[in-house]
């Protein structure tokens, strides 16, 4: 009777489905959000370019502009970035074929977050040089 029952325990698959879902589920989730804090950080990155391009153009018509409104200019398109997460640097130099140049650099500090499994710290940097039109 005791052997005919534990025949019938290990024959039975009720629920094995739902143990395999319990086992997977945890790293399929850890492996989305995972996916997506890289997608963000990725997006991230993306819009600094931007802004710092966007930036660049505007320096570049007009090459009297201080360096707190190129920082004004690059901030107010990145609304999602905290303000201490990002370094703008503005720098004029006097060399180049036609002149005067522009140099724009962004710095982005973020973590991408796997949660209960790692944290990554990443760096960026964007540095945009254009040509300075005389004044």
């Amino acid at each position: 009777m005791y052997a005919e029952t534990v025949r019938s325990f290990f024959k039975n698959s009720d629920g094995a489905s739902a143990l395999e879902f319990a086992i997977c589920a945890p790293i399929l989730l850890a492996l989305i959000f995972g996916v997506f804090a890289l997608a963000f950080a990725q997006h991230s990155q993306s819009s600094v370019r931007f802004s710092v391009e966007q930036a660049s153009r505007s320096l570049s018509l007009d090459p009297s502009l201080p360096k707190t409104e190129i920082d004004r200019l690059v901030r107010n398109k990145l609304p999602e970035i905290q303000p201490d997460d990002l370094d703008i640097d503005l720098q004029i130099t006097a060399e180049g074929p036609t002149g005067k140049l522009g140099t724009i650099t962004a710095t982005l500090r973020q973590e991408v977050s796997i949660p209960m499994v790692l944290t990554v710290p990443l760096s960026s940097t964007v540095r945009i040089e254009t040509a300075l039109r005389p004044l």
